[in-house]
């Protein structure tokens, strides 16, 4: 049961650094704009966390 948020953890602390690391490294060394996509990435897990909340069917006892 607590494997899969331990695993999405795990995954999301290896991904958001390696994205900035990429960027940046893509960008000639410019850290600004690897920190600026670092801002990015937690902003883009929010907006998704809340359309899936709002894609939700309402569980039956609680419409009560």
């Amino acid at each position: 049961m607590f494997a899969l948020p331990a695993m999405a953890g795990d995954l999301g602390g290896a991904f958001g650094p390696s994205l900035v690391g990429n960027i940046t490294q893509y960008a000639d060394n410019d850290l600004r704009k690897g920190m600026l996509v670092g801002c990015i990435f937690p902003l883009v897990l929010l907006l998704s966390l809340l359309v899936l909340k709002g894609l939700q069917k309402p569980h039956p006892a609680q419409s009560q």
